[in-house]
């Protein structure tokens, strides 16, 4: 009886002395995930902020086919690469990616640059006169750049809601369904930075869904609704925001795969791994 007593103690003490349960390693790891995008993201066929207003694309997916897809945005877009080159090799879509830095999709760009404007503008003319069947773009900025006329973030958001709204009807009326990828939930501090000190407790890097979904970064349901009322069916919009946050808040990794590599941008490694769900929900918006 003194000998099973003694055992018991020790096996107690062995179980109480024994180090945690290791958490499952991060996908990238925290070191490198602020770097995590595809290997041809620097691709000539892709252009910077300084690159002139003259639009060039790279070309994905099904090369020759029928069903031509034009992506246009900035690095927001440009960081669904991966799933649209899976979407369109699997479902047989030509895909021919527009890309600039800093030069989201829209008339009234937010950094206020006469490049980015006149980009936009050609880049429209040019998928015109293509004949795409579909447009896709990324929403992200959410407020046209201040000026003296349009200070007010009322003001400033009214005015690029219509200055999108002009772009796409000018599209639709070329002929081409126009498909939205809804807004990426915006956290307030670099991720990646935060997992390196919190890589066994992860959800320390979480954000809080009030601020991840502000209406002061985010497009909110009434902005999405007074952009796409009477121009874009409903069904058009793609979204795995829902998948991200809870009612409480927005995840920083996701089955210990890190979702962002800065505040606001998908790591590659993330889209990567989400590339048949983000195509399905693209092949829904797109009926």
């Amino acid at each position: 009886m003194k000998r099973l007593a003694i055992l018991l103690v020790a096996v107690l003490a062995a179980g109480l002395l024994a180090a945690p349960p290791a958490t499952a390693a991060l996908r990238p790891s925290p070191a490198k995930a602020g770097s995590d995008v595809r290997p041809d993201y620097m691709a000539s066929c892709y252009q910077s902020k300084t690159s002139g207003s003259r639009p060039t694309h790279c070309t994905f997916g099904r090369r020759g086919s029928a069903t031509r897809v034009a992506v246009i945005g900035d690095s927001v877009t440009k960081q669904y690469v991966t799933a649209l080159d899976h979407a369109g090799r699997t479902r047989g879509w030509a895909v021919d990616v527009y890309a600039k830095t800093a030069c989201s999709f829209g008339r009234y760009n937010g950094r206020a640059s006469q490049q980015c404007a006149d980009w936009n503008r050609n880049v429209m003319r040019k998928v015109r006169r293509a004949g795409y069947d579909y447009v896709v773009t990324a929403l992200y900025e959410t407020h046209a750049y201040r000026t003296a006329r349009y200070n007010t973030d009322s003001e400033r958001r009214t005015r690029f809601i219509k200055g999108m709204r002009s772009r796409i009807s000018y599209l639709q009326r070329g002929g081409a369904k126009v498909v939205l990828l809804n807004d990426t939930p915006k956290f307030g501090h670099d991720v990646p930075s935060c997992l390196k000190r919190n890589s066994s407790r992860p959800s320390r890097c979480n954000e809080s869904r009030g601020y991840a979904l502000s209406s002061q970064r985010f497009w909110t349901s009434s902005a999405r609704q007074r952009l796409m009322r009477g121009l874009v069916p409903s069904r058009r919009l793609a979204s795995i925001t829902g998948s991200l946050c809870s009612s409480r808040s927005c995840q920083a990794t996701k089955s210990s795969v890190i979702v962002y590599r800065d505040s606001h941008h998908f790591t590659e490694t993330f889209v990567r791994w989400q590339r048949e769900n983000i195509a399905r929900r693209l092949v829904r918006a797109m009926r």
